[in-house]
C-alpha cells in the first residue's frame, strides 16, 4: 500500500524529515489537533464524559500508544501548502505490506467520538490493542480533506526504506541547476529514487529526476 507524507526541508525540519525516514511513531499529544484521542461514553443510552479513574487509565493507554499519519495521494494541493512549506518540501513515499503493519484509516465526524465501558475496559485491560477501536482514528471532519491513514506501533519507529522521495517545486526545480539538497545526496547515497513535482493548481504530477529513471521499476 503506497503511502506519503509531507515535510518541510527548512531550518530544524529537516530533522523532522531524517525522523520521517526511519518513521518516527509520536504519541498523540505531538499531534497538531488538541482533540486528539478525546472520547466520550455510552451508558444507558446517555452520553457523558468518562469517570476520572476509568479516564485516566485510559488516557494513560492512549498516551502510549504511537502512529505516524499518513495520506494516500500525491496530489493533494493543500498537504503540501499545508505540510511541505508551501510546495518548497518534499513529500516521503513508502510501500508498506498491510500484513506486517497495523494500518487504519481516519475516519471523519463532527459526531462526538463514542466508546463504550466494555471497549474502555477491554483496551485498558490489553485486550484489545488501541488501533482496533475508533479511540484514535477518528478525527473533526475539518481535517477531511487530509485523506489520513495511520500506522501503529508499540515502538518508537518503524523502519522501512521510502520508496521515493518527491521534492517540491522550490526546492527540486532550483537544486536540480546548482548545489543539490544535502537530502539529494542522501537519497542518491541510499539508492531512493528522487522525483519532482510538476503541474498547477488544477492538476499535480511527479516526474522522476532525469538521473534516477533507471531505479524505478517498469522503467
Amino acid at each position: 500500500m503506497k503511502l506519503y507524507r509531507m515535510k518541510s526541508l527548512n531550518g530544524e525540519s529537516l530533522r523532522h524529515v531524517l525522523d520521517a525516514l526511519v518513521n518516527y511513531l509520536p504519541h498523540r499529544r505531538q499531534m497538531n489537533d488538541p482533540a486528539e484521542g478525546r472520547v466520550g461514553i455510552i451508558q444507558e443510552n446517555s452520553e457523558f464524559y468518562i469517570e476520572v479513574s476509568m479516564l485516566g487509565k485510559l488516557e494513560s493507554k492512549l498516551d502510549d500508544t504511537r502512529f505516524a499519519s499518513f495520506t494516500t495521494s500525491v496530489h493533494n494541493i493543500l498537504l503540501w501548502a499545508h505540510y511541505a512549506d508551501g510546495f518548497s518540501g518534499i513529500a516521503i513515499e513508502y510501500d508498506f505490506d498491510v500484513n506486517q503493519h497495523h494500518i487504519r484509516e481516519v475516519t471523519y465526524s463532527d459526531e462526538t467520538n463514542l466508546t463504550t465501558i466494555e471497549e474502555a475496559n477491554n483496551v485498558i485491560d490489553g485486550k484489545i490493542p488501541v488501533w482496533d477501536t475508533m479511540l484514535l482514528t477518528t478525527k473533526s471532519a475539518a481535517w477531511k480533506y487530509e485523506n489520513e491513514w495511520r500506522i501503529f506501533g508499540d515502538k518508537a519507529h518503524i523502519h522501512i526504506k521510502p520508496s521515493s522521495i518527491i521534492f517540491g517545486y522550490g526546492d527540486s526545480v532550483k537544486n536540480r541547476k546548482s548545489e543539490p539538497h544535502p537530502l539529494q545526496k542522501l537519497c542518491k547515497r541510499l539508492i531512493i529514487p528522487r522525483m519532482y513535482l510538476g503541474g498547477d493548481h488544477n492538476r499535480l504530477y511527479a516526474v522522476p529526476f532525469p538521473d534516477d529513471v533507471s531505479l524505478f521499476k517498469g522503467s
